[in-house]
């Protein structure tokens, strides 16, 4: 995922667990928060020339959000500047407010502040997008160019 400033947000499916701030080498880590995401056309500030991204700041899954997701497929965003997870092992999505931001001195995601079961039928979760109003669209990963996604709303 694209952050302000030239830096990037990976996913690291398991093994841990984690989320992981690359930036070019030499940058100091910034953390993580609502206001590192893109807005809505805006553009990612790729820094100029050979850039070499290293690992600036992780935060690993641990206690009950490594509990509740069993490895983390794609991440994505919403307009209230949350970060959902998506878990192909679990069958879930999590979503992490940032409300209180991910220091870069911190090196763990204990809680997720909402955790949504998918609905049967979820072969191969392997992407998510946030469609606001409690809804996301989960891409499924099948070998046909129809069914393979669905919404999801909040449970209630």
């Amino acid at each position: 995922m694209f952050l302000r400033g030239g830096r990037l947000l990976v996913a690291q499916e398991k093994r841990p667990r984690a989320l992981i701030e690359f930036g070019p080498a030499g940058a100091e880590p910034k953390g993580l928060s609502s206001d590192h995401f893109l807005g809505p056309g805006e553009a990612w500030d790729a820094p100029s020339g050979r850039v070499d991204f290293v690992p600036l700041s992780m935060w690993k899954l641990k206690s009950a959000a490594k509990k509740a997701l069993g490895d983390i497929s794609a991440i994505g965003t919403d307009t209230e500047g949350n970060l959902w997870l998506l878990s192909d092992k679990s069958q879930r999505v999590g979503r992490l407010g940032l409300d209180v931001p991910l220091d870069a001195g911190e090196h763990e995601v204990r809680d997720l502040d909402e955790i949504w079961d998918l609905p049967d039928g979820a072969v191969k979760p392997e992407g998510i997008a946030a469609l606001g109003d409690g809804r996301v669209l989960v891409a499924l990963d099948t070998p046909s160019t129809s069914g393979n996604g669905m919404i999801v709303t909040r449970p209630v």
